[in-house]
Protein backbone atom coordinates (compact mmCIF):
# COMPACT_ATOMS: atom_id res chain seq x y z
CA UNK A 1 0.00 0.00 0.00
CA UNK A 2 0.71 3.67 -0.52
CA UNK A 3 -0.47 7.07 0.04
CA UNK A 4 -2.12 8.66 -1.94
CA UNK A 5 -0.32 11.49 -4.01
CA UNK A 6 -2.51 14.15 -5.62
CA UNK A 7 -0.92 15.71 -9.00
CA UNK A 8 -2.59 18.59 -9.86
CA UNK A 9 -1.92 18.93 -13.50
CA UNK A 10 -0.25 15.61 -14.35
CA UNK A 11 1.41 14.99 -18.21
CA UNK A 12 -1.08 12.89 -20.16
CA UNK A 13 1.76 9.85 -19.97
CA UNK A 14 2.03 10.37 -16.27
CA UNK A 15 -1.51 10.33 -15.86
CA UNK A 16 -2.12 6.97 -17.82
CA UNK A 17 0.71 5.11 -16.09
CA UNK A 18 -0.38 6.41 -12.72
CA UNK A 19 -4.44 5.41 -13.48
CA UNK A 20 -3.10 2.04 -15.42
CA UNK A 21 -1.79 0.29 -11.67
CA UNK A 22 -4.06 -0.31 -9.05
CA UNK A 23 -2.72 -0.24 -5.69
CA UNK A 24 -1.23 -3.03 -4.55
CA UNK A 25 -3.86 -5.00 -2.15
CA UNK A 26 -3.03 -5.63 0.94
CA UNK A 27 -1.82 -9.36 2.24
CA UNK A 28 -4.72 -11.17 3.96
CA UNK A 29 -1.79 -12.31 6.70
CA UNK A 30 1.51 -11.23 7.68
CA UNK A 31 4.99 -12.36 7.19
CA UNK A 32 5.46 -10.69 10.61
CA UNK A 33 1.77 -10.97 12.15
CA UNK A 34 2.88 -8.44 14.83
CA UNK A 35 0.32 -5.84 15.48
CA UNK A 36 0.44 -2.31 14.46
CA UNK A 37 -0.96 -0.91 17.80
CA UNK A 38 -0.11 -1.59 21.20
CA UNK A 39 -3.59 -0.01 22.72
CA UNK A 40 -4.86 -3.46 23.69
CA UNK A 41 -2.91 -5.17 26.42
CA UNK A 42 -3.32 -8.77 25.06
CA UNK A 43 -1.73 -7.55 22.10
CA UNK A 44 1.57 -6.61 23.81
CA UNK A 45 2.95 -9.65 23.88
CA UNK A 46 2.88 -10.22 20.51
CA UNK A 47 4.66 -6.68 19.80
CA UNK A 48 7.92 -7.86 22.00
CA UNK A 49 8.42 -10.46 18.92
CA UNK A 50 11.58 -9.47 16.38
CA UNK A 51 10.34 -8.10 13.17
CA UNK A 52 8.69 -4.58 11.65
CA UNK A 53 5.02 -4.96 12.08
CA UNK A 54 2.55 -5.02 9.07
CA UNK A 55 -0.56 -4.25 8.09
CA UNK A 56 -3.03 -6.81 7.30
CA UNK A 57 -6.42 -7.02 5.53
CA UNK A 58 -7.79 -8.67 9.06
CA UNK A 59 -5.95 -5.47 11.02
CA UNK A 60 -7.77 -3.38 8.60
CA UNK A 61 -11.12 -5.18 8.92
CA UNK A 62 -10.83 -4.94 12.47
CA UNK A 63 -9.66 -1.09 12.94
CA UNK A 64 -12.97 -0.62 10.57
CA UNK A 65 -15.23 -2.46 12.81
CA UNK A 66 -13.64 -0.83 16.18
CA UNK A 67 -14.62 2.71 14.23
CA UNK A 68 -17.86 2.29 13.39
CA UNK A 69 -18.90 0.80 16.96
CA UNK A 70 -16.78 4.18 18.61
CA UNK A 71 -19.50 5.91 15.83
CA UNK A 72 -22.56 4.14 16.99
CA UNK A 73 -21.38 4.53 20.60
CA UNK A 74 -21.14 8.49 20.17
CA UNK A 75 -24.36 8.74 18.29
CA UNK A 76 -26.45 7.08 20.85
CA UNK A 77 -24.66 9.73 23.01
CA UNK A 78 -25.57 12.67 21.20
CA UNK A 79 -28.91 11.50 20.97
CA UNK A 80 -29.02 11.02 24.67
CA UNK A 81 -27.92 14.53 24.97
CA UNK A 82 -29.85 15.68 22.87
CA UNK A 83 -33.19 14.56 24.24
CA UNK A 84 -32.21 15.75 27.99
CA UNK A 85 -31.97 18.89 26.09
CA UNK A 86 -35.15 19.28 24.54
CA UNK A 87 -36.15 18.11 28.20
CA UNK A 88 -34.68 20.94 30.00
CA UNK A 89 -35.39 23.70 27.39
CA UNK A 90 -39.02 22.69 27.76
CA UNK A 91 -38.94 22.81 31.22
CA UNK A 92 -37.48 26.15 30.66
CA UNK A 93 -40.04 27.10 28.72
CA UNK A 94 -42.92 26.18 31.32
CA UNK A 95 -41.27 28.24 34.10
CA UNK A 96 -40.90 30.35 32.19
CA UNK A 97 -44.43 30.81 31.43
CA UNK A 98 -45.53 30.58 34.63
CA UNK A 99 -42.92 33.22 35.97
CA UNK A 100 -44.60 35.54 33.24
CA UNK A 101 -48.02 34.74 34.33
CA UNK A 102 -47.46 35.63 38.27
CA UNK A 103 -45.41 38.56 37.25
Amino acid sequence: QYDEIVFTDPFQSFLTLLTAHPPTPLPRTGKNPTPFHTSYPASLEETRKPGVPEFTSAMEKDEGERLEEAKEKIIKEQDKWKGILLDREKELERLQKLLAARG
